[in-house]
């Protein structure tokens, strides 16, 4: 298998240079900065990330775990031909969105990513 290497996501220092991530963590650190970009918010790239629901009106979580899976899978898919990404969610007591993201490369599972919207 090819190595993946890429900068660290967030940005840290290293040995006086930029930290890198190998292979899995390069994917998982891609999902993350796609949840973290709003669109508009690259000029080049203006569908680029997942819009903040914060203060829609929505009637159920079905609606924001689809499109974060829509928009993850049509902007990493490109990329990385052997991911697969299985979003799901709820709403929680307190109001906020608990996301689940499973996610695995070339059919090996990785560590789920859970996130509080």
């Amino acid at each position: 298998m090819t190595t993946i290497r890429s900068i660290r996501f967030p940005l840290e220092l290293s040995g006086g240079g930029l930290a890198v991530s190998e292979d899995s963590d390069v994917v998982r650190n891609a999902i993350m900065h796609v949840l973290t970009i709003e669109p508009g918010e690259y000029l080049t790239l203006p569908n680029y990330g997942v819009p903040n629901r914060l203060f829609d009106s929505l009637p159920d979580a079905g609606a924001i775990v689809r499109d974060t899976e829509a928009r993850l899978r049509a902007l990493l898919l490109p990329d990385y031909p052997t991911l697969d990404i299985r979003c799901s969610g709820q709403f929680g007591e307190n109001g906020l969105l608990d996301l689940r993201i499973d996610w695995s490369i070339s059919n090996i599972p990785q560590p789920a990513i859970s996130l509080r919207l």
